[in-house]
């Protein structure tokens, strides 16, 4: 497990987090509305909440990540696809929609048989 996922999973009922939430800085670049633009999402093991949201949102059909937005294509990493990727269904679900065009995932520690 990861050090924060570690240190909340060894928190007992009644145990204090100091914790804080910042609103996101993240927005879309202006474009014009004739003209939409690709866009590459990077999970650098940081989690993949914020590109799940675009990617819903994409699904849905709605916002700018689906008016503004030409193409997607995510890039992220988990140890192992049978133990951790844990959003194949649904980012599989995405790519038959068009919500997302390119997917390309790094497995860490991912054995090949010799």
């Amino acid at each position: 497990s990861g050090i924060c996922s570690g240190y909340l999973a060894s928190l007992r009922p009644g145990d204090k987090c100091a914790a804080f939430i910042r609103p996101s800085s993240f927005r879309m670049p202006i474009v014009s509305e004739k003209k939409s633009l690709p866009l590459v999402l990077v999970g650098p093991g940081t989690g993949l909440a914020p590109m799940r949201a675009i990617l819903r949102e994409r699904a849905n059909k709605s916002g700018p990540f689906y008016s503004q937005v030409s193409s997607v294509c995510l890039y992220f990493g988990c140890q192992r696809p049978d133990h951790d990727h844990i959003y194949k269904q649904e980012m599989d679900q995405w790519h038959s929609c068009g919500a997302l065009d390119k997917l390309e995932i790094a497995y860490s520690r991912l054995l090949e048989n010799n």
